[in-house]
């Protein structure tokens, strides 16, 4: 279903925030391959929303960690929209399956300039 209706996102950034975490140091290495990040091995939820993104990581402003990601999304890695089925529609869900494919951005993203 999730890769179904994917096809029906708009191709537009999608931001997700996550509390408690930091990146680890290898996450900025580059490897041999010319590559640095990670590949998520679960669904992602992500929101068109940067607000809703910056609630999740709002706990950087009370706790020691948060990170929030600009996530750029190409004509065959759409996420799905999930606001027709969210308990929560006001957080404009997207889901992406697993795992995120090799081609989208996960950019890191100061909560000043990305939130």
């Amino acid at each position: 279903m999730v890769v179904k209706s994917s096809a029906l996102t708009k191709v537009t950034p999608v931001y997700r925030g996550i509390a408690h975490s930091t990146l680890p140091d290898w996450f900025w290495t580059t490897s041999v391959q010319g590559v640095h990040g990670c590949v998520d091995a679960a669904f992602v939820s992500a929101s068109f929303d940067k607000s809703v993104a910056a609630d999740f990581s709002a706990t950087a402003q009370t706790q020691k960690a948060a990170v929030a990601f600009e996530i750029h999304q190409g004509l065959t890695d759409r996420g799905a929209q999930l606001e027709w089925i969210s308990q929560w529609p006001h957080e404009h869900e997207v889901t992406h399956p697993p795992p995120a494919p090799p081609d989208q951005l996960y950019q890191p993203c100061s909560r000043q300039r990305c939130c």
